[in-house]
């Protein structure tokens, strides 16, 4: 089973995106590019997959009010869903989940030991903001001509440690960037 097509569903809008665009998937249109800022007021998200027997099957996750963000895995096998901070199904720390392409729940991911020397010296500050971290984007990104998962964890008030992530095993990979203030 692969991921065939994804409809974001703002509010009374439905955007088609083209999966081979490779980009954030947020924010495009088959026929344009829209504004990241719609991203904001995702309530939902659907997609559609092949059956074994050529069927095109439609699956829908949506949550009133709740911001929530998908992206296939870069082989269209999985699609990986982060949901809102405060969501009813899956709230922080345990709101990054990875699907197969029929909707069926694979693995709830936790947020990682952050590896960054700048998380690292921010566990130690007795006083430092969100020490454990919280999931905030997902995304593609190449390495070595290859399209990978990727994942950004927001710490210390403005601080974001990227990291490699693998759907198929839920396991977080290399430090990809670390940015932010400080």
């Amino acid at each position: 089973m692969r991921i065939k097509n994804l409809s974001l569903l703002y509010r009374d809008l439905i955007h088609e995106v083209n999966l081979d665009l490779g980009l954030y998937i947020e924010s495009i249109n088959v026929n344009k590019v829209e504004s990241s800022v719609l991203r904001n007021y995702n309530h939902g998200i659907s997609w559609k997959y092949q059956t074994v027997e050529k069927d095109l099957l439609e699956i829908k996750l949506m949550e009133k009010e709740k911001r929530i963000l998908a992206y296939p895995s870069p082989d269209m096998k999985y699609m990986v869903v982060l949901f809102d901070r405060n969501s009813q199904y899956h709230p922080h720390p345990n709101n990054l989940v990875v699907f197969y392409a029929n909707g069926e729940e694979k693995q709830v991911v936790k947020v990682p030991e952050l590896i960054s020397d700048r998380a690292i010296k921010n566990s130690n500050n007795p006083f430092g903001v969100d020490k454990e971290g919280s999931f905030e984007n997902i995304w593609w990104h190449k390495k070595e001509n290859e399209k990978k998962m990727a994942v950004d964890i927001h710490f210390a008030w403005e601080n974001t440690e990227t990291r490699e992530f693998d759907p198929e095993t839920g396991q977080f990979g290399s430090l990809i960037s670390v940015s932010g203030r400080f």
